[in-house]
C-alpha cells in the first residue's frame, strides 16, 4: 500500500499516534560518536564563557548597581 494512501485513510488522532510512535523510534536510535561529541560540546562552555565566569567569580569587570535603566543601557552600549 502506498504510504500517502495509507496516511490519508487514517484519522487525525491515528496520524498523531503514528507520528509519536515513529518519533520514539527515531529518538531511541543508537547515537554515533560524532553525535555524542556534539552533545558534549553543547553543554561545555567555550573559552570566552569560561573567562567571563572566572571574572565574575573574582568580581572583575563588574559594573553597577545602576540607578536607572538609562544608566544601565549606557553601560551596555559602551
Amino acid at each position: 500500500m502506498d504510504w500517502l494512501k495509507a496516511e490519508s485513510s487514517l484519522g487525525e488522532s491515528r496520524k498523531r499516534e503514528v507520528n509519536m510512535l515513529l518519533s520514539g523510534f527515531i529518538e531511541n536510535q543508537p547515537k554515533t560518536h560524532e553525535q555524542y561529541l556534539v552533545e558534549i560540546n553543547k553543554n561545555t562552555p567555550n573559552t570566552a564563557t569560561l573567562a567571563a565566569m572566572d571574572a565574575a567569580e573574582k568580581d572583575e569587570d563588574s559594573y553597577g548597581p545602576f540607578d536607572d535603566v538609562s544608566a544601565l543601557m549606557e553601560a551596555l552600549n559602551a
